[in-house]
């Protein structure tokens, strides 16, 4: 994973596996919603970083997980007015349905949404690494994933 980025999260598989990291900082508070994780993100893009992977991923209902993890870069001096765009979209998509704190829920529940949300991000931390490697050698152009994901219409 590029160098600096953020992993803003509730998921405390997540800050197991990434806590030492090289490059990466986890922020993590596991009493915490999904709402004050997207939140939290929202305030992120404010000061001027940007989305690196999205607000809702994976196929299944997000309404129902309660936990959540989001990367984000290091700050820029400008607002990436996509990434403001893309998250505002996520807080509208939540609204009058933002899932359950994790402590409401019966630890079985927390503990397979904990390892689904785990794997999302584990998988797309991999492919944001092999993506930049091939980046660094010419193999790819200067795109960054919210962008590649706006030219898919995503």
């Amino acid at each position: 994973m590029q160098s600096g980025n953020i992993i803003v999260t509730n998921n405390h598989l997540v800050l197991q596996k990434f806590r030492d990291k090289a490059g990466l900082d986890v922020k993590v508070d596991e009493r915490e919603a999904v709402r004050e994780v997207v939140l939290a993100v929202r305030d992120y893009i404010h000061r001027g970083h940007r989305l690196i992977s999205h607000p809702l991923s994976g196929n299944f209902k997000p309404e129902r997980n309660p936990l959540k993890s989001i990367v984000i870069s290091p700050p820029a001096e400008e607002l990436d007015h996509y990434s403001l765009k893309l998250i505002e979209r996520t807080i509208d998509f939540y609204r009058g349905k933002w899932p359950d704190p994790p402590q409401l829920m019966e630890d079985s529940l927390v503990s397979d949404f904990a390892r689904i949300d785990f794997e999302l991000i584990k998988n797309f931390t991999e492919l944001n690494e092999r993506y930049n490697n091939h980046k660094k050698e010419g193999q790819y152009g200067t795109e960054t994933w919210p962008h590649i994901h706006r030219r898919c219409g995503v």
